[in-house]
């Protein structure tokens, strides 16, 4: 996936979906939405001769990869492109979430050693742990919008989805401006 395939939250259309079907798939079409995580941080040596690695900044940010969705029939539309938008929906909401608790994150995140090698290898590691938390918590609420929506065909549960998306989204200000 290149990084110009990659898109800032908003509302699809099927001319977002680029991908190559796959024609194995029960699936009329296939969402891939996913968080980046931009950071940044400075390592101090410390009055006891430790160093200590801690995070200045921390950005979370969703996007929709185009060539990885795809659409297997472009005549069917409606309901289905509302539900494709769910899931980029959740992964925005997810990314909201973890922007409005990033002071807790950076101050949960710090790395420490006798070397200043060691202190930023131990808050990589720890920053690696998090961003596979943050990965299967993401695959989590995708899997729980697809049980319960039945993808697509529970009609009452996809409607009652729709309205939590758009109260989360809206309780949380407008996306972002890029």
């Amino acid at each position: 996936m290149s990084r110009d395939d990659k898109i800032p939250y908003q509302q699809l259309t099927q001319d977002n979906f680029k991908g190559p079907p796959d024609p194995t798939s029960p699936r009329l079409a296939t969402t891939r939405a996913g968080i980046t995580v931009s950071w940044s941080f400075r390592t101090t040596l410390r009055g006891d001769g430790k160093y200590e690695s801690r995070l200045i900044d921390i950005k979370y940010e969703s996007y929709f990869a185009e060539g990885e969705s795809w659409w297997k029939d472009k005549t069917i539309n409606g309901d289905l492109l509302r539900h494709e938008q769910g899931h980029f929906d959740v992964v925005e909401i997810l990314a909201r979430e973890l922007n409005a608790n990033k002071r807790k994150i950076m101050d949960q995140l710090k790395g420490e050693g006798d070397t200043r090698k060691e202190a930023e290898a131990d808050l990589k590691h720890q920053f690696a742990r998090h961003a596979q938390n943050v990965i299967k918590e993401q695959s989590k609420r995708q899997e729980i919008y697809d049980i319960e929506t039945d993808y697509s065909k529970n009609s009452i549960k996809q409607q009652e989805w729709n309205r939590k998306l758009n109260e989360a989204l809206k309780a949380d200000h407008k996306p972002k401006e890029r």
